[in-house]
């Protein structure tokens, strides 16, 4: 008698799967962050105004008061930012708009606007929580387009009030006399 050849179970559970599940495709790894051919095109448009209601007479920052913009731009994905390029716009361009290649599609950027009254990049006069916009890269075969509002803030002071005297109600502090502020 000829003995039956067995297969074992699991190899044949193995192959059964294997064969109802398709190839694997070698993706390179470079192709999921190259850069494509979709473009972004922002026009930075400065809002004047200050965003404090103060009772002094506080004059706010105005687009003559702008020397320069730093634009940067960032792939955005929820709430992470990643800074992909920078440009620095100066006051007599401010007026055209910025166009940004190479991009990728399927992809959300940020640009963010930094809005500088002096060369010195480090005190902003432009308020950081408004000055950017959101912009979807679907396709390449159109420029996404959008405005970037430069939301200006006030104008900081140096001054003296004087009251006659300061009363806090619900609180405990009374005081009478003359009391001086100074900022």
């Amino acid at each position: 008698m000829t003995p039956i050849r067995s297969i074992p179970f699991f190899l044949v559970v193995a192959g059964a799967l294997a064969a109802c599940q398709p190839a694997p495709v070698a993706v390179p790894a470079a192709a999921s962050v190259a850069a494509g051919g979709a473009t972004i095109v922002v026009t930075p448009k400065i809002k004047e105004g200050g965003t404090r209601r103060l009772q002094a007479n506080v004059d706010n920052y105005t687009a003559t008061d702008v020397s320069h913009l730093v634009v940067k731009l960032f792939t955005l994905v929820v709430a992470d930012e990643t800074l992909v390029a920078s440009d620095d716009v100066l006051a007599a361009d401010l007026g055209d708009p910025l166009t940004f290649t190479n991009l990728k599609n399927d992809t959300t950027y940020r640009i963010r606007a930094y809005a500088y009254a002096t060369a010195d990049t480090s005190a902003p006069i432009s308020l950081d929580a408004s000055s950017y916009v959101d912009l979807d890269v679907i396709r390449d075969d159109a420029p996404v387009l959008g405005n970037l509002v430069v939301q200006l803030v006030d104008k900081t002071f140096s001054g003296e009030a004087t009251s006659t005297g300061i009363t806090i109600n619900p609180g405990t502090l009374v005081t009478a006399g003359n009391e001086s502020i100074s900022h």
